[in-house]
């Protein structure tokens, strides 16, 4: 089967990255190695390979093992020998990833991972090609295909090689490095539920519930909240007292640093304040609002899943006074404090 990548400007570019990089490694082992570590001199392996199968322009094993064959020079692979080779190219989260592994008995394994934050299954299939010749056969890879040597099948018509056979400066420059995927310019979605706990919200330390909506865009994101507390209550020993619940809308711009999230914080909703234990019990809404700041913290837990916690302080700027009997009961202190944890999936 006849396998080709379609030009992309900026696959080039990212190609070009990989397989500096790729030699630059190589390059640094060869030079550093005793003879004792050298490659043998005609490495014989056995091969197993895996793509998505969905991807049309991943290649298919014979346009892998192809290409590994004529990096070398000779034809590597073999039914009846015990060295193990295997590619696996699978999508990893916002990234495709190949890893590259080398088992021999006379050795501890080898592995070598390789990501493409282009997702082109063909440009991570090259350098999965290049660094499965380079972890065979460094010394032949480096030295340049033979003259009058020919590989099995070359003649046949399986397409192009993936890439031509690497040349490698005699002093290979560093590549310039790649963004990390905390800068993805991209936008992403965020949704998530959590559980507050609040002191100074309500007449007793009380619990709440809420949801988080938002969007990120590299270091930069801003979250949206609805929460809802439970009912909190302070009885006196006459046996009367005050209870209330708040319903709040929040919002929260902030900057990302590593797994932090820091920020201002606003919010603004109803205090929901009733009376216990007179006669004609009433009950009475006030505005609450307030501006802080938040420090959350966010892990990595699974798939698009994150472990979400958060401390908020907020300066009240309307403060509630609930009363009974002409006698004030609770009052709404100048600053309240919230603890939450939940889950966030980013998308």
């Amino acid at each position: 089967m006849a396998c080709s990548a379609r030009p992309d400007p900026n696959g080039s570019r990212s190609r070009a990255r990989l397989l500096a990089w790729a030699s630059l490694s190589v390059s640094a082992a060869i030079s550093t190695a005793s003879p004792a570590d050298a490659a043998p001199e005609r490495a014989r392996v056995v091969m197993d390979y895996s793509a998505p199968s969905d991807r049309r322009d991943c290649p298919d094993r014979d346009a892998v093992a192809r290409s590994i064959a004529i990096r070398l020079g000779y034809d590597p692979f073999a039914a009846d020998v015990d060295d193990h080779l295997e590619i696996a190219i699978a999508p990893r989260g916002r990234t495709l990833e190949a890893v590259v592994r080398l088992e021999r008995p006379t050795a501890p394994p080898v592995e070598r991972t390789r990501a493409s934050s282009s997702g082109d299954c063909a440009e991570l299939a090259e350098v999965a090609a290049f660094t499965a010749a380079t972890l065979l056969d460094p010394r032949a890879v480096f030295a340049g295909r033979k003259e009058g040597t020919t590989i099995p099948g070359e003649s046949l018509d399986v397409g192009r090689p993936l890439v031509p056979p690497a040349s490698v400066p005699d002093e290979p420059r560093p590549p310039p490095p790649l963004a990390p995927p905390s800068e993805d310019p991209s936008w992403r979605v965020r949704v998530g539920a959590r559980t507050t706990g609040c002191l100074g919200c309500a007449p007793a330390p009380n619990l709440g519930f809420g949801l988080i909506v938002g969007a990120q865009r590299a270091r930069w994101g801003v979250d949206f909240g609805g929460r809802w507390d439970l009912p909190s209550s302070v009885v006196a020993n006459d046996g009367t007292g005050v209870a209330s619940s708040l319903l709040l809308f929040e919002a929260f711009p902030h900057v990302r640093v590593g797994p932090a999230r820091l920020g201002p914080l606003g919010a603004i909703g109803s205090l929901s304040g009733r009376s216990i234990g007179v006669e004609g019990r009433s009950r009475e809404n006030s505005l609450w609002a307030g501006v802080g700041a938040r420090a959350g913290l966010e892990l990595k837990l699974l798939g698009p899943l994150f472990v979400h916690a958060s401390v908020d302080g907020t300066f009240v700027l309307s403060r509630v006074h609930l009363v009974v009997r002409e006698s004030e009961r609770w009052s709404s202190g100048l600053v309240a404090t919230a603890v939450s944890f939940g889950v966030v999936a980013a998308f």
